[in-house]
């Protein structure tokens, strides 16, 4: 019996521990708008089946990271029509902000 405690008790742990890469959800757009004074970014994302994009808000926290062509940056630094991708476990829980910028 109690083979089987310490068994669930490890696997219990475990889960517990990947909990966060398990809830990871990435998304990518195109950035609408920033607002660096409330830490908030705005994305339009194109849906797979309907031609109409949809904008969602972000709430960044001081510890996002945040990359512009693979280099650090700051929210300051992303403009409206950057095209991101973004990793969060909620929308206001965002682990990183990645974007591409031509030029």
């Amino acid at each position: 019996m109690s083979k089987w405690i310490t068994a669930f008790s490890v696997l219990a742990i475990g889960l517990m521990f990947s909990s966060r890469a398990l809830a990871c959800n990435t998304t990518s757009g195109e950035v609408q708008k920033i607002d660096s004074s409330k830490n908030l970014l705005v994305m339009y994302s194109s849906g797979c089946c309907s031609e109409s994009k949809s904008a969602t808000t972000f709430a960044l926290k001081k510890d996002t990271k945040i990359l512009v062509n693979g280099k650090a940056a700051k929210l300051a630094d992303l403009r409206a029509g950057d095209k991101v991708k973004i990793d969060y476990e909620k929308l206001d829980d965002v682990l990183s902000v990645s974007v591409t910028r031509e030029g």
